[in-house]
Parts: structure tokens; C-alpha cells; sequence
């Protein structure tokens, strides 16, 4: 069985997929050496899935991967090293998928051919960050869901990307809220070239048209970043969370929200997403933006939609006012009365409703 695919010889691999369950230990080398041995057949897919056990990942090779001809690479269970996902050697490789992974002993994720990366429930490190180069990335899915996030550098090809940090409590500076203390051996402040005005995530992200950021509310790096003044300059279509529609110590004193519109002054839709967790007993609020209103900032703003998860019970009701309460507090959105009460009122709230209302201003 271990020889089956190094006996087929040398005719050209298209698609290779090995999907293993209860690998031991001392089996790692011979899957490496498949790894190896398809990539010198010139395979244009490549899937690896070799699951050991719940507190066991795999280990690859600490080598580059090389190949003239991949172009899809997708892994699981995987612990990276340094080297492994260097992808210098491999200039046709365009997409990237890696799931339920680690990156604890990976410094680097390096490809100027990549144009999809989608990373799911995997951990990153626990003191120095993960550096993503990926310069001519067009989209991006990155989940965060433990440890620091990763640094993002410079993407200006991106189009659309999904963010979502959660668990962020390792990720966090003690000595500043917003991520600017003055102590130079703070990793979380400085460890990024040393220097803490350098940006970890939103910099990165700048340049997408179409953007989704979900943070729990202790996020430490969307605070820290927002500080750093970065410009979207490209942005059209922008989905956030409660996260935030909250006060935050920032500069000026604005909101994330209120920050991310004056930040963002090609905008054309924004989707507001409080509370939800899944797709279904949703509330849908829809706005369309009062042009003479609002500020030159957001004037290709065009519409502007709240969804809210609906709440039977008054904690749900009482979390879900203190977010719409800040909205309007900055002007961001204006409920009227009848909007305002359908919320509020037990049994009036109907699940998947869409109540449609002008608001009459964005941001303060």
C-alpha cells in the first residue's frame, strides 16, 4: 500500500487527492515522501488530509515545496514549519485552502502568484506574529481563533476579502487599551518591526472593494489598528458586526463605525450585522441614505441595512437597545418610532421581517 504510488511510475499527475484517517507517527515519512513524489509528476491540484488524532497534527517536511505546476494546494490537520509554506518555488500556484491547521512554528506564509487564500480554524502563534506576504492576493477568508493574529502586509490587488477574529484575549495589550503604550518591550505593541505605528490587519486589507470584519467585543487588534489611520480607498461594499456599532477609546473619540465610513469615501452599501449568529429568525432593517443630509464623505453611500437577530427575552432586548442606541447617539441611523416599537415589543418582532425606513443621516 505504502509503494502503490511511487510504483505507478513517471506519467503527469492532474489532480492528487490523500485523505487519511488515524495516522501514527511513524507513518509521517511516507506521506511526505508522496508529497514529494506527486510534486515531481507535475500535479495541478493537490489535496492532503492526514488526520491523526484530536491532539496530534501532521508534520510536514521543514523544505519548500516546489513545482512548476500547482496551481490549487489544499491542506488539513497540518503543523506548518518554517519553510513549508514558502512558495517562492512554485510560480503557478493561484489558490490556497488550509483548514484545522497550526502555524505555532510557521514565521512566514510567502507566494507572489497566490490570488485565493482561505484559512479556517487553525491556530496561529502565541508570542510573534505570522507574516502573510501575498502581494497579488485578489481574495481573502481568514479565521483567527486563537493566539495573535497574523500580520497581513500589503495587498494591492485585493478585491474582496472575510475577517473574522474571535477568542482574541491572548491577542492583547495590558498596558493600553488601544494598542499604543510606550514600553518597547511590549510584543503586542511593538514586536512589528518594532515599531507600533505599523499596522497588523486593516492596513493589509485597505485596498478590497469588498470587505467583512466580525470581532468579538474584546478585540484587541481592530482597536489598535484603527488607531494607525488607514484609508479604504477602494471600498464599495462593507459588512460589519455589533462590534463595532460600540464606544471605544479611539482617536477623535469616534466609533469604529463612524471611523470606518469617514475612512471609506467610495462606499456604496453597508450591511450592519447585530447578533447574529446564524442565517435564519433574522429582523432586516433597510435605509436609504438622504443625500442632502449627509456629509460629502459618504455621498455614494446608497443604501444601508441592519440585520438583527430576534430576541424573546428582555437580557436579548436590553443588548440588542444599547447597539442601537449608540447608532443613533452618532448619527449613524435614525429608527423611527414604528420601526423602534416592532423591535421592542414582545411577540410584535417577526422573524425574517424587513421593515424599510429613509435615514436621514450616516455619520456624524
Amino acid at each position: 500500500m505504502y509503494h502503490l504510488l511511487l510504483l505507478r511510475g513517471d506519467p503527469p499527475l492532474e489532480t492528487c487527492v490523500i485523505c487519511l484517517n488515524d495516522v501514527e507517527y511513524d507513518e509521517m515519512l511516507c506521506v511526505n515522501l508522496w508529497i514529494r513524489h506527486v510534486l515531481l509528476r507535475n500535479v495541478r491540484f493537490l489535496s492532503l488530509k492526514p488526520y491523526m488524532d484530536e491532539s496530534l497534527l501532521f508534520e510536514v517536511n521543514n523544505v519548500p515545496i516546489a513545482s512548476q505546476r500547482l496551481i490549487r494546494l489544499e491542506l488539513s490537520f497540518i503543523q506548518f514549519n518554517n519553510s513549508f509554506l514558502d512558495f517562492s518555488r512554485c510560480p503557478a500556484l493561484e489558490v490556497l485552502e488550509i483548514s484545522f491547521s497550526s502555524f505555532s512554528g510557521c514565521n512566514r506564509i510567502s507566494s507572489e502568484s497566490l490570488k485565493s487564500l482561505t484559512i479556517r480554524s487553525s491556530s496561529f502563534r502565541m508570542r510573534h506574529r505570522t507574516r502573510v506576504y501575498t502581494p497579488n492576493l485578489v481574495s481573502l477568508l481568514l479565521e483567527v481563533g486563537s493566539c495573535r493574529a497574523p500580520l497581513l502586509q500589503r495587498m494591492p490587488s485585493l478585491v474582496n476579502a472575510i475577517l473574522e477574529l474571535s477568542n482574541s484575549d491572548m491577542d492583547r495589550c495590558f498596558n493600553s487599551n488601544p494598542g499604543d503604550c510606550s514600553d518597547k518591550n511590549c510584543i503586542s505593541c511593538y514586536e512589528i518591526d518594532g515599531d507600533a505605528r505599523n499596522s497588523v490587519i486593516l492596513q493589509g486589507l485597505s485596498k478590497a472593494e469588498d470587505l467583512v470584519l466580525i470581532s468579538d467585543t474584546g478585540s484587541f487588534i481592530f482597536r489598535r489598528d484603527l488607531n494607525r489611520a488607514p484609508i479604504f480607498s477602494n471600498l464599495k461594499r462593507l459588512i460589519l458586526n455589533e462590534y463595532w456599532c460600540v464606544s471605544i477609546d479611539l482617536i477623535a473619540d469616534l466609533t469604529p463605525l463612524s471611523y470606518m465610513l469617514q475612512h471609506s469615501p467610495i462606499l456604496e452599501k453597508l450591511t450592519l450585522q447585530l447578533f447574529c449568529k446564524g442565517i435564519n429568525n433574522k429582523v432586516e432593517i433597510i435605509g436609504n441614505p438622504d443625500s442632502t443630509g449627509a456629509p460629502a464623505v459618504t455621498s455614494h453611500l446608497k443604501i444601508v441595512k441592519v440585520q438583527c437577530e430576534v430576541f424573546d427575552n428582555i437580557v436579548g432586548q436590553e443588548k440588542l437597545y444599547k447597539v442601537l442606541q449608540q447608532l443613533e447617539r452618532v448619527d449613524v441611523i435614525l429608527l423611527p418610532d414604528v420601526c423602534r416599537s416592532a423591535i421592542f415589543s414582545d411577540g410584535s418582532l417577526r422573524s425574517s421581517a424587513v421593515y424599510k425606513l429613509n435615514l436621514s443621516t450616516i455619520v456624524s
